[in-house]
């Protein structure tokens, strides 16, 4: 009788130590660092057995840009790649140290044109110049009847116009203003040219007109007054829609 109640506390330990070092073991293999061995380790359904593998991916590292080997560093406005910057939006050069400046639209080209032919025509009135001075105006002219012809062709005008036929309307109207103002100028000093030739007929035959030279005053100041509504500018920045004085 003792020596079986011996023998069942004996099982009943044995039972007990299984049962608590079992999963302890197991516990302790799931801690054990897994083996570096290149392309990956079968963690599972290895050859031979059942269970999936996972290869361990090694992350590629993220390039970072070389400012170096460029000109200049590409002056901090770009990136270097392969020795070539490519620039940062509204940069230029070779190392993106220029602002990139915005295209001239060949309408205001033609209206810069026309307004420094103005100013050269109020200058040549001012010096009596009036045959130089029609000359000059008749070229004016044809610069803003250039610049109206190319408004609706004009592809930086349609692209910053896109949309507003309003604008473009009001851009051509402007032009035909200045277009109109300039051949009002060109009729007045063909009159004051006229009234010269004959002052000059006059001083020969020894018959002045004592109103010639009030005459061709107040012509002199029409004309001005003509030229000096100048033509316009498409906008203060040759990019917005519009039109100024």
């Amino acid at each position: 009788m003792k020596n079986n109640i011996y023998f069942l506390i004996r099982s009943l330990l044995v039972s007990l130590f299984f049962f608590l070092l079992l999963p302890f073991h197991s516990f302790a293999q799931s801690l054990a660092p897994i083996p570096d061995v290149g392309e990956g380790v079968c963690v599972a359904n290895c050859p031979g057995t059942t269970s999936p593998s996972f290869p361990i991916e090694t992350p590629t590292p993220t390039p970072t840009p070389d400012f170096t080997s460029c000109p200049n560093d590409c002056s901090f406005n770009g990136i270097c790649e392969d020795g070539i910057c490519n620039c940062f939006e509204g940069q230029e050069g070779d190392d993106c140290s220029i602002p990139k400046s915005t295209p001239t639209p060949i309408t205001q080209s033609h209206l810069e044109s026309a307004k420094e032919l103005n100013m050269q025509a109020l200058q040549e009135l001012n010096e009596g110049k009036y045959v130089e001075a029609k000359g000059t105006i008749d070229d004016t002219i044809e610069s803003l009847n250039n610049a109206k012809d190319n408004l609706r062709t004009d592809p930086i005008i349609l692209e910053f116009c896109e949309g507003k036929p309003n604008e473009i309307n009001k851009i051509e109207r402007s032009i035909q203003s200045s277009i109109n103002n300039h051949e009002k100028a060109a009729s007045v000093v063909d009159r004051i040219i006229d009234i010269q030739q004959d002052s000059v007929s006059t001083r020969i035959n020894n018959n002045p007109n004592a109103n010639e030279e009030g005459l061709l005053q107040k012509l002199i100041n029409t004309a001005k007054k003509y030229l000096k509504r100048r033509p316009p500018r498409v906008s203060r920045s040759n990019v917005v829609c519009g039109v100024r004085g």
